[in-house]
């Protein structure tokens, strides 16, 4: 270790203007001190995900994050191990490659504790705004009053309390169907017609002559509170 020196960001990002330490500039630090006591490294890749990401200008990137072991083996193969992460994006196929090379860098910086010659993290302060809140639904969107009323009325006739109903809403993350859009109250308001429509059938073959009896004791009883409305 009292042979690496600090690795200052030398190399600069003339695309987005920012300083940056490289991969070669660390390797150039490690290498002589790894070479010169036999010191080789083994990296084994634990897992990894990999996704396509738009970008502002309109195109992809592949954006990949690597999660890596790498263990560092002694002459007399004695071993010592590290966990890192490394993530990367690149318009063609080198994401992976550079995850490799971040995880990497950030292992010989970390493990061989190499000063960064940067200002202390304590250095500067940070504070969190607020979460900004939800975006209201303008006015003209929302469910009209008649729309309202009718999936009440559906309620009503499917015997739902008033607990099933706003416990319903809540799973698609409203409070009242006031708060239900145009669109979705419609689509709610098809949902619960069929259902009353499928009451008023079975109800029906209550009232059907004695022979059908056993066809009505063996129908499936009728469920909603595990439905999903798609809504």
């Amino acid at each position: 270790m009292s042979e690496v020196l600090a690795v200052s960001k030398a190399s600069r990002n003339q695309q987005q203007g920012f300083n940056f330490r490289g991969i070669d500039a660390v390797m150039n630090a490690v290498g002589p001190a790894f070479r010169a006591h036999g010191v080789v490294t083994m990296p084994h890749v634990i897992e990894y995900t990999t996704e396509i990401v738009p970008t502002k200008n309109g195109g992809t990137m592949n954006h990949v994050v690597l999660h890596t072991r790498y263990e560092f083996i002694g002459p007399a193969g004695d071993a010592l191990s590290c966990e890192v992460y490394g993530e990367a994006m690149d318009s063609g196929d080198k994401a992976m490659s550079k995850a490799h090379s971040v995880a990497y860098r950030t292992a010989l910086l970390q493990v061989l504790t190499i000063p960064t010659d940067e200002p202390d993290p304590d250095a500067s302060v940070y504070e969190r705004a607020d979460k900004p809140a939800p975006k209201a639904e303008p006015a003209a969107n929302l469910a009209t009053d008649k729309q309202v009323a009718l999936v009440f009325a559906l309620a009503k006739d499917l015997g739902w309390t008033d607990k099933y109903l706003t416990d319903t809403l809540k799973r698609k993350g409203k409070d009242h169907p006031g708060d239900l859009t145009k669109s979705e109250a419609s689509k709610m308001i098809d949902y619960m017609t069929g259902k009353v429509n499928e009451k008023a059938a079975a109800d029906k073959a209550e009232d059907a002559p004695e022979e059908d009896e056993a066809a009505r004791d063996n129908a499936p009883p009728m469920e909603f509170a595990d439905e999903e409305i798609a809504f």
